[in-house]
């Protein structure tokens, strides 16, 4: 038993710890440690190897820093390869709708992205390499304050990729992610990355300094775990008790969704799911009026006034209730298509209309198709791409609280799901929000969940009720608090009746002042970086002149 543990930790060290010489462990040790990474996230919230990842990781980064002269960029570059291939390997799966058709991408979404994703902590162990001659403290600074801008540009780059940001570990509890409302997911992963620094400090650098690290870490620690408790306990949770929701999860697999000869029967699921949610008043008691909510793209059809399909739909309304949809829409002028939402009366009007404005790229339209071929279509079905909405908009149905919409993926941008008005306007912030998607291009896959908490991350941050409707996936109910208080689970068909949290009294703090928190933040590390760097150069010269 001795000799085996004796072994292991021979091994152990080799594989982590010493300086490795060959070029298949100098790429071997982080790609490894990043799929580690991986594990934090959802659906797993592994938290603990999360931290061990980052800290094996960077003394792995340090080992080579003493003992290389070249290769630094690419410890980082391998370390962010196997992360974000860990953790976004179901991108892939969205082909699954047509194997052979678009089976050639499937390289291109499991390791291009993963591949072109690992650049900025590729960036990150680079920038950090730059500073080695001036003690281990700075460079360790430099690497989170690098990784925590790869966060940031990543989010708003091109058309923005949010996913997979630290922030996102802490989805697991209850505790530590409010304080999303305070700091953003973007505040909150840079704190998470000074966790690591103070901890790293308290592991590796000299016993001298071990009780000053200590004392942060445990000072910043209990701060995150104080001030989330706190925010969380100000307010129970309140419910609008005078309508209801129903949620039509009708669980259809996504190569049956738009198979022609199930159509019908795919519509009549969703009615006849709808009708759980017509349940009648007890005796005494009078009708509550309902909001039947469908997911994403839940008709195949055109929906307008004058249709007969929604004269069809709307038979299962009675007066005072409401249908919201999600379908496809031309607009005949302009002749463009939208992935839009629809709010009908009893009577099959169209009371409401929101368009999607922040597209899927190659999902719902081609960038750049005029420099790629002719033949390159997006996923989603259909001969022409989508055309963006207006953007935000706050939608009002009479009896309900006003609301914002979100179609699939719009709900995962921070400080862009909101239609704030400005001081001149009458424009009232919506009382919650209402997310249509489908998860069900991803099978039954991490994406499902790691989608699910991003858009909870939403509601935290914002301190409004969001409701989550899915073609296929997880349907849920979260309130002000990010707290969940309905659900139909993942691969169930179900119309489930609840009622709408209220939001919190008060606004967050991050939904009044936003980045600011973050960027003050960053400056007061950076002005820190400085001057350590400053009195390092400082140190160093008084030790060449004596």
């Amino acid at each position: 038993m001795t000799q085996m543990l004796r072994i292991r930790s021979k091994f152990l060290s080799y594989l982590l710890m010493d300086y490795p010489k060959s070029s298949l462990r100098r790429a071997l040790t982080p790609f490894l440690l990043g799929l580690l990474l991986s594990t934090a996230f959802p659906p797993r919230s592994y938290i603990i190897l999360g931290f061990i990842s980052l800290l094996l990781f960077y003394r792995h980064f340090e080992k080579t820093l003493e003992c290389a002269s070249k290769g630094f960029f690419s410890v980082g570059y391998w370390y962010g390869f196997g992360y974000f291939a860990g953790g976004l390997y179901w991108i892939a799966y969205a082909l699954h709708i047509d194997w052979v058709k678009y089976g050639v991408l499937i390289p291109l979404a499991a390791l291009g992205i993963p591949a072109a994703l690992a650049l900025g902590l590729g960036t990150a162990t680079f920038i950090a390499s730059r500073l080695r001659s001036l003690g281990r403290l700075l460079p360790l600074l430099a690497f989170i304050v690098s990784w925590s801008l790869f966060e940031w540009v990543k989010g708003h780059m091109l058309s923005g990729f949010p996913w997979l940001n630290l922030a996102e570990i802490w989805l697991g509890g209850q505790t530590v992610i409010q304080n999303l409302a305070f700091v953003g997911p973007y505040g909150l992963g840079l704190l998470t990355l000074v966790l690591f620094v103070l901890l790293y400090g308290v592991i590796f650098f000299g016993k001298a300094s071990r009780p000053s690290y200590l004392g942060c870490f445990f000072l910043l620690s209990a701060s995150l775990l104080i001030n989330g408790s706190v925010h969380l306990s100000k307010e129970p949770q309140r419910f609008y008790t005078d309508f209801d929701l129903v949620l039509v999860q009708p669980n259809i697999l996504q190569i049956h969704k738009w198979d022609n000869d199930r159509l019908r029967s795919n519509i009549e699921t969703h009615l006849r799911l709808s009708q759980q949610g017509r349940l009648l008043p007890q005796v005494g008691t009078t009708y509550k009026p309902k909001l039947f909510i469908w997911p994403e793209a839940s008709v195949p059809y055109l929906v307008d006034s004058k249709s007969p399909f929604a004269k069809y739909v709307s038979q299962i309304l009675q007066e005072g209730d409401y249908l919201i949809l999600g379908g496809p829409r031309r607009n005949e002028e302009k002749g463009a298509h939208y992935n839009s939402l629809s709010i009908l009366n009893h009577q099959g009007e169209v009371v409401g209309i929101y368009d999607k404005a922040h597209l899927v790229p190659y999902g719902e339209y081609v960038p750049y198709r005029e420099f790629l071929p002719e033949s390159l279509e997006k996923l989603s079905p259909g001969e022409h791409d989508y055309t963006a909405g207006e953007g935000l908009k706050t939608l009002s149905i009479k009896g309900f609280p006003s609301f914002s919409p979100l179609i699939c993926y719009e709900a995962i941008f921070t400080q862009e799901v909101i239609q704030e008005g400005d001081v001149t306007s009458n424009q009232k912030r919506p009382s919650w929000m209402l997310n249509l998607t489908n998860d069900g291009w991803y099978l039954d896959s991490a994406g499902i969940y790691q989608h699910l908490q991003l858009t909870r991350m939403r509601a935290i941050e914002e301190g409004i009720p969001l409701v989550r409707v899915v073609y296929k996936g997880v349907s849920a109910v979260f309130d002000g608090n990010g707290r969940l208080s309905a659900q139909i689970p993942f691969d169930q068909a179900q119309g489930l009746v609840t009622q709408l949290p209220q939001p919190l009294k008060m606004k967050t703090f991050y939904s009044l002042h936003g980045q600011k928190i973050y960027a003050l933040i960053l400056l007061v590390l950076s002005v820190f970086m400085i001057l350590l760097g400053l009195y390092t150069l400082k140190i160093r010269r008084n030790e060449v002149y004596l």
